[in-house]
């Protein structure tokens, strides 16, 4: 039986597991461009923003 593809639902919430929800202004395009990668978007802009701090 071929290994079953990942999805959101197979992923970590994050790396320490606690999420804060919180309130923040981004430029339009930026946020356009994360919700076109399509469900899990948040999660992929916080992985892009946890390498840009270098955590």
């Amino acid at each position: 039986m071929p290994p079953k593809a990942k999805t959101s639902v197979d992923r970590p919430r994050t790396r320490t597991g606690k999420r804060q929800k919180i309130s923040i202004e981004i430029d339009r395009d930026i946020l356009d461009h994360y919700v076109r990668l399509g469900p899990d978007w948040q999660s992929r802009m916080s992985e892009a923003l946890r390498r840009a701090v270098e955590l």
